[in-house]
């Protein structure tokens, strides 16, 4: 917006702008209608034609953004702007309310920000949901320490000055007068006691009535609060810690000095031109083009072999693929199932005519459907459907390249796999 008031020489914007917006655009694709809305405005002003628009106070720039704006979390997942603004406004002026969103499914993300006219509304705001600086509660936990440290050196000298007191002694007739019940308030202390103690049980029995709490006020208790300076702080070190893991996890991914290498390496005298000793390239390249040409062999067509395929018809859908392929395979002696998730229909191709004949006799009477070999026509096209399926699955290239993070993340996964191998002695 700013792009275009910069070229307009007086000013104005075009109403077409705006039903590009996708929000203006979910409730009007006219421009009477935003013409209507914007007249009673006071900072912005249409043309004699109402086809354009401009403002008639200048935009103030505002230098301490981050320092008027909060970041909230903890969302409830039916908050909007309107909430966040009625709930912030008890504490300061609400300027500007930013709740991102998903893209896929229009839910918020958890979190948002909300602008302040000032930075004395951020802390009331802070104060009020019971936010604590880092730097505050470094100073606190100091602050203990040292009258922690003060008390025991108080407690030591008192202890240090007492040790030489000795305690007057006491005369016997007065030990003797003063015990048990012969104390002349032993009776009157005893009273006080039990007057207390029953004074307690009638206060236990006491039911207090709790008021039941507002949901909107539930909501606003748990909500997480922070300045947004703090949220860069934390969102700062979180990154470059990150960066940190992924660089140690990078260093470890590397090759070590003491790798074994192969004796048909590129230091070999096989590689080495007989002139200067050095590696030859062209050697290196028909080296490394030879394992390219045998990496695919020449892909061999099943041949037909008659009443080998099992159909399988199901009364609901197959929802879980996994398991009908694990059951299939547990109960006969198969080479192949091909199924799909949500179909009725399932095909099973066994080694041979006799297993694929047993697997039918066997099963035909707890499978919940039918059973049958497939003869003929239908038997010839699956056939052909098959050595197609393998054509279409060798050409093509399913696997998609990781990259970045991914990619080191995948790496560091399978090199933590090959660690925690177990080695067999009989398998070297």
């Amino acid at each position: 917006m700013a792009e275009l008031t910069g070229k307009s020489n007086d000013g104005y914007i075009s109403l077409d702008v705006f039903l590009t917006f996708s929000k203006i655009k979910s409730y009007t694709t006219s421009v009477a209608d935003i013409a209507a809305a914007i007249a009673p405005s006071t900072s912005l002003e249409l043309n004699e034609e109402r086809t354009k628009v401009r403002r008639t106070t200048a935009v103030e720039e505002k230098y301490d953004v981050d320092d008027c704006t909060i970041y909230v979390e903890r969302l409830p997942p039916t908050t909007d702007h309107c909430w966040l603004k009625t709930v912030f406004d008890k504490h300061g002026k609400v300027v500007y309310v930013s709740l991102p969103k998903y893209k896929h499914n229009g839910k918020i993300k958890g979190f948002a920000f909300v602008e302040f006219a000032s930075p004395d509304d951020v802390k009331k705001v802070c104060e009020a949901f019971g936010f604590v600086s880092p730097y505050k509660q470094e100073a606190d936990v100091h602050m203990e320490q040292e009258e922690a440290h003060s008390r025991k050196r108080k407690l030591s000298e008192l202890q240090e000055d007492t040790a030489d007191i000795k305690p007057p002694k006491v005369p016997k007739c007065s030990e003797k007068n003063y015990e048990g019940t012969n104390r002349p308030d032993a009776s009157i202390e005893g009273d006080d006691a039990a007057e207390e103690s029953n004074v307690e049980k009638r206060k236990n029995k006491r039911k207090r009535k709790k008021k039941p709490q507002h949901p909107e006020a539930k909501a606003q208790t748990s909500l997480l609060v922070m300045p947004k300076c703090e949220w860069k702080r934390l969102r700062n070190k979180y990154l470059a810690l990150q960066k940190q893991t992924m660089a140690q996890i990078k260093r470890s991914l590397l090759p070590s000095s003491n790798a074994y290498h192969s004796p048909r390496s590129t230091n070999s005298p096989a590689y080495a031109s007989p002139a200067t000793g050095v590696p030859d390239s062209s050697a290196l390249s028909v080296e490394s083009a030879e394992p390219k040409e045998s990496e695919k062999p020449p892909l061999v067509a099943l041949e037909f072999q008659p009443n080998q395929i099992v159909k399988l018809t199901a009364e609901k859908p197959i929802t879980n693929v996994a398991e009908f392929k694990n059951n299939v395979r547990h109960l006969a002696n198969v080479c192949y199932v091909d199924v799909m998730e949500g179909d009725t229909v399932a095909y099973v191709r066994c080694p041979d005519e006799i297993s694929a004949r047993n697997f039918v006799e066997t099963e035909k009477q707890t499978f919940c459907g039918s059973l049958a070999l497939l003869s003929g026509h239908e038997e010839q096209e699956y056939w052909k459907k098959i050595n197609q399926d393998r054509e279409t699955r060798r050409n093509q290239k399913t696997k998609q390249k990781k990259r970045g993070v991914e990619k080191v993340m995948a790496k560091a996964q399978k090199l933590m796999e090959k660690k925690n191998q177990h080695i067999h002695f009989d398998d070297l």
